[in-house]
């Protein structure tokens, strides 16, 4: 293992740390560790990657962890962006199901949007990237002609509706999956 792969494997350790364990002196000496490799921009990083910035956020909002000013002030502009996003993606998820249960196809929202509504209280505390809608096999063909034809579209593959029914249902690695992306 080089240099480099250590010190991101040990930002990692230190991300998770600040994260999961209790309040308290582990985060103070975790967050001060940080502060003192100067790694608060890799943490930031790793928080976006891994979807967890408003958590962060909550613990410097609520002063558990200091983060030197010129993070700070990045986390609440990248954090205030992924609300931003998140909140477009639950209305477009919205949208669809909406569409959804208006010509009679079962739906659900599962996943981060699930997750959001049920877990948080409110979207400000957890950022979602696309909206999962899980629905029958049955319905497949109906839901992405509805959908289609209300402005989502694939985000990939092209051709006929039938072919690419057949393409997600034939899929090497879907493992039975047939995740059909779409945006809107």
């Amino acid at each position: 293992m080089n240099v480099a792969q250590r010190v991101e494997d040990t930002v990692r350790m230190q991300t998770m740390r600040l994260l999961a364990s209790p309040f308290g002196s582990v985060k103070t000496s975790v967050a001060e560790k940080i502060s003192l490799d100067g790694k608060w921009p890799d943490v930031l990083r790793l928080c976006q990657q891994w979807n967890v910035l408003p958590m962060l956020a909550s613990l410097v909002g609520q002063g558990v962890v200091a983060v030197p000013v010129a993070q700070s002030e990045s986390l609440q502009r990248e954090n205030s962006i992924a609300f931003f996003r998140s909140t477009l993606c639950l209305r477009v998820g919205y949208e669809a199901l909406r569409l959804l249960d208006n010509a009679g196809i079962r739906a659900v929202a599962f996943k981060g949007c699930a997750v959001i509504s049920h877990l948080h209280a409110s979207g400000r505390e957890r950022m979602i990237k696309d909206v999962d809608v899980l629905i029958g096999p049955d319905d497949l063909h109906a839901a992405l002609e509805l959908l289609e034809a209300n402005n989502f579209k694939r985000t990939v593959g092209e051709g006929s509706l039938a072919d690419y029914i057949a393409f997600v249902r034939n899929s090497p690695g879907a493992v039975g999956n047939q995740a059909v992306s779409l945006e809107g």
